[in-house]
């Protein structure tokens, strides 16, 4: 189940890539939130077989986007790609925490 919310997450992000480049927003912002949806879609596709160091890369990619956003903000860049970039840090945020809940066993009994 995680694995499948951090793509989804990450095709998100892409998603946003792709509007705020067209939007012609700031570039490095832009592409930015575009690394870090292609790296959720690489941790989504590889945190079954490494269950902690889903939770913690997770964890370092919502660290990064919160990050971004806080610079995003500081450097004036435009509010709406800021504070989605936001949004999506706290989705992170939830991913990290419910897989450390263990509320799903079957990532637990994979990786045993």
């Amino acid at each position: 189940m995680f694995r499948g919310v951090s793509v989804a997450l990450g095709i998100g992000l892409i998603i946003l890539w792709i509007a705020g480049l067209s939007a012609h927003a700031t570039p490095w912002l832009a592409w930015l939130d575009g690394v870090a949806g292609l790296a959720a879609i690489v941790l989504g596709l590889t945190a079954v077989r490494m269950a902690a160091f889903g939770v913690a890369a997770w964890g370092l990619v919502a660290l990064g986007l919160f990050v971004l956003w806080i610079i995003g903000l500081a450097a004036h860049g435009p509010l709406w790609l800021a504070w989605w970039t936001f949004a999506f840090a706290c989705a992170f945020v939830i991913l990290a925490a419910s897989s450390v809940s263990g509320s799903d066993r079957r990532l637990h009994q994979r990786t045993a």
